[in-house]
């Protein structure tokens, strides 16, 4: 069984970023701890996609079929995957401007000033694949394991730890550690006893 399983999006621009936790997921090799984690499927994709993507934006993903199925599905762009198998990380793709809308071409053209595309004529050479967030998954990896929490907990506990790490990465200093302690106290000791605070999730209300 896979737990602390997240779909990681981030904005190569802006540098936002969306962490959004899964459900466990089984495979058919769950008696084997080295079990590859499988592979995002489109229902597991489609929704968090539809509601944090643009029609503008340009996709660059892993080589999981879901996020294919999903943009294809959605009628927006999605450049090549990085597939890791293969090593093949940075993906080149030719994207020619006849098939951008007006939008999405502005946004090829201000790609072009962080080298993550190029004009080519009046077509775009766009850098795909998913380093962006891979690096923000490596980030909340190591932190994790500093405080030897990388083994992901059962139930609602599972995605606590690595949500609160992104956090504290992307909100450094002290006022983060203070806001965090004031709405855990608000949460749990105006709405549930200390007793239930796993069980009830106050976080999520």
């Amino acid at each position: 069984m896979h737990r602390g399983r997240f779909l990681v999006a981030t904005h190569r621009d802006t540098k936002e970023q969306a962490i959004i936790p899964m459900l466990a997921r089984a495979t058919a090799q769950d008696d084997n701890e080295h079990a590859r984690l499988p592979p995002e499927g489109f229902l597991e994709t489609y929704t968090p996609a539809s509601e944090k993507s643009r029609a503008y934006h340009i996709h660059a993903t892993d080589g999981s079929k879901g996020f294919e199925a999903t943009f294809k599905s959605l009628q927006q762009l999605h450049v090549n995957s990085a597939v890791h198998s293969r090593d093949i990380f940075t993906p080149v793709e030719i994207v020619t401007s006849t098939a951008l809308s007006s939008a999405t071409k502005a946004v090829a053209s201000k790609m072009t000033k962080n080298n993550t595309a190029k004009k080519v004529g009046h077509d775009y050479k766009i850098v795909g694949g998913d380093n962006k967030a891979e690096a923000s998954v490596s980030v909340i990896k190591r932190q994790l394991r500093r405080v030897a929490k990388l083994q992901p907990l059962s139930g609602v506990k599972e995605h606590a730890a690595p949500m609160a790490v992104a956090w504290v990465h992307n909100n450094p200093g002290l006022d983060t550690g203070l806001i965090g302690l004031s709405q855990w106290r608000t949460a749990v000791c105006l709405r549930c006893s200390p007793n239930k605070v796993w069980k009830q999730i106050p976080w999520e209300w």
